[in-house]
């Protein structure tokens, strides 16, 4: 005799590592079995593998603020990710204290120099000082090195997008970096409007 099965919600059924498949709303595990942990991040491609940055966070009102540092995650088809450990941790610096506000890290890869850059917004718990953080690395997956937090363009920043590339494939237009804060609004920042990390770690 045939009975009703509860079938849960396609979306509460969670994303298994290696299912070659997207399920928006569901929790997508990492290879370990534990939901990838990489809030407000960037992916970066470099060597055909993509690397997932994020803010790691924990559980509770606590979790507003940062008290572990950037998670990185690596995969080679954007379903499955390995999680590849904490990428820039809180208190490897006097600047980024248990507690601070480490947001929106974004990475790219710096051909002049061969580093890797991660570029954040980092801030204090009044949410008031809206500076661009900057760290970085011999390897995508780091460990970064804490260089400085600045306010540039003569404002604030807090949301960011970061991109390089050519334009119309071929003038090489470098990084640029688009930011949005209070009092300046959205900006975008290209060629020498761009500070460049070894300008700012000279």
């Amino acid at each position: 005799m045939m009975t009703d099965l509860k079938v849960p919600p396609i979306k509460d059924i969670p994303l298994k590592f290696g299912e070659r498949k997207f399920r928006p709303g569901a929790l997508w595990l990492d290879d370990k079995g534990v939901p990838i942990n990489a809030h407000g991040g960037g992916i970066l491609c470099h060597g055909g593998k993509y690397y997932w940055f994020g803010e790691h966070k924990i559980e509770g009102k606590a979790g507003n603020a940062a008290h572990v540092g950037v998670h990185v995650y690596l995969s080679e088809d954007l379903y499955s990710w390995c999680d590849e450990g904490i990428a820039l941790k809180v208190d490897s610096a006097p600047e980024l204290p248990k507690g601070c506000v480490l947001e929106r890290p974004k990475v790219i890869f710096c051909k002049a120099t061969g580093k890797f850059v991660m570029w954040f917004h980092l801030d204090g718990n009044t949410y008031g000082g809206a500076k661009t953080g900057m760290a970085i690395a011999d390897a995508p997956t780091g460990a970064y090195t804490f260089v400085e937090a600045v306010n540039r363009h003569a404002g604030s920043a807090r949301s960011r997008n970061h991109c390089k590339g050519t334009c119309h494939g071929s003038e090489d237009w470098g990084e640029s970096h688009l930011s949005n804060g209070e009092p300046v609004g959205t900006r975008l920042r290209a060629r020498a409007g761009f500070p460049r990390h070894d300008r700012l770690s000279g």
